[in-house]
């Protein structure tokens, strides 16, 4: 998967540098480097409960922070939702016209 895609003016950027590799030694350093650009350039949120954070992933890149789960109801807990900007993209894949329909891989 390319890191970078869309227009050269404007590009998308997907990463997750978990689970990406560079295909060889150079597309390896670049990939590091990013790494080091954006762990250098990180800015943290401590949430409390009831609060949210909303991330336009065309914008931003966004991670969290690894815990050690201890099962005990107290740990912390992720809620993910995804929203678009233009439902028309999207609309055939609604039922009832408000849940969308979800098609197993």
């Amino acid at each position: 998967m390319s890191i970078l895609s869309g227009p050269s003016t404007d590009p998308d950027l997907v990463v997750d540098f978990h689970g990406m590799e560079g295909l060889d030694s150079g597309a390896q350093d670049a990939l590091d480097a990013l790494r080091d650009v954006f762990g250098a350039n990180l800015t943290g949120a401590v949430l409390l409960p009831g609060q949210l954070v909303v991330v336009d992933n065309r914008v931003a890149v966004h991670g969290r922070t690894a815990f050690l789960a201890r099962f005990d109801d107290k740990d912390r807990w992720l809620r993910r939702c995804f929203a678009v900007s233009d439902l028309r993209e999207v609309r055939d894949s609604f039922e009832h016209g408000r849940a969308l329909r979800i098609t197993p891989s």
